[in-house]
């Protein structure tokens, strides 16, 4: 039921992925309760529907997918921040070993020219 509201009322980019996603998870809650249901008659089957541990664990899934769709992004921007600290951790301890090994040379010119302010150079009339 989750797969199915989700599928009529999802709007935006990345349709598709967001829908598998809960789906996907819908489904592995679903699927221990396959078996058990394929083998029994309508009047159990109700039962195990409608035992709130069952609906606890199918229902739970699916919203375990819904979680992964807003959970998720939040968790890779904040790995993908620390992996880039540790990048940028790592380039300045090399900057700083070619420093030691070259002097400061090796950064060039840290002043660079100003350029002129609107005024024309003069120019060599050499010829």
């Amino acid at each position: 039921v989750p797969t199915i509201v989700l599928s009529f009322t999802i709007k935006g980019e990345l349709k598709s992925p967001r829908l598998q996603c809960v789906a996907y998870a819908n489904v592995a809650g679903v699927l221990p309760f396959i078996k058990q249901a394929w083998n029994m008659s309508s009047t159990s089957l109700e039962r195990m529907i409608s035992d709130p541990i069952n609906l606890v664990a199918m229902l739970g899934s699916a919203a375990i997918g819904y979680a992964l769709l807003y959970v998720g992004p939040v968790v890779a921007s904040y790995i993908l921040q620390g992996m880039s600290a540790d990048r940028l951790k790592a380039i300045a301890q090399q900057r700083q070993a070619l420093v030691d090994l070259w002097s400061t040379d090796v950064l060039g010119d840290k002043e660079e020219e100003k350029a002129p302010t609107g005024r024309f150079l003069p120019r060599n009339n050499a010829s």
